[in-house]
């Protein structure tokens, strides 16, 4: 997508093309030329704009990057144990653990050891 709004962006400004031409060059249709011309020109962007989103408070980055160190010292630390230490709910943590950090829970099975008689 961003390599079709750099050809626009070129070939308007560079070739002095119509929109017109451009589309039929492309094989796009004009609203997507006159969009992209109208972001560059607002921006200086070829990008999509920032989407507005409301402001992480308990995934921040910080609390990531403290997490991460806890689970490095000690990774056999559960992850309620965590959440309490670090005063959040059990499920913010296991978010920052799954997708942000994206580790996967390992659990030690026991098995039968094996003997030279068996």
């Amino acid at each position: 997508m961003e390599l079709r709004r750099a050809a626009v962006i070129q070939l308007y400004g560079g070739a002095g093309k119509s929109k017109v031409k451009i589309a039929k060059l492309l094989k796009t249709n004009k609203m997507f030329i006159t969009r992209s011309l109208s972001r560059y020109n607002d921006t200086g962007l070829m990008t999509d704009r920032g989407r507005p989103a409301r402001p992480r408070t308990v995934r921040t980055f910080s609390r990531i990057s403290r997490v991460s160190q806890r689970i490095r010292r000690n990774p056999s630390r559960s992850i309620r144990n965590m959440a309490k230490e670090i005063q959040i709910s059990r499920e913010s943590m296991r978010r920052i653990v799954l997708s942000d950090l994206q580790l996967k829970a390992y659990k030690l099975n026991k098995c039968k050891l094996l003997s030279e008689q068996n």
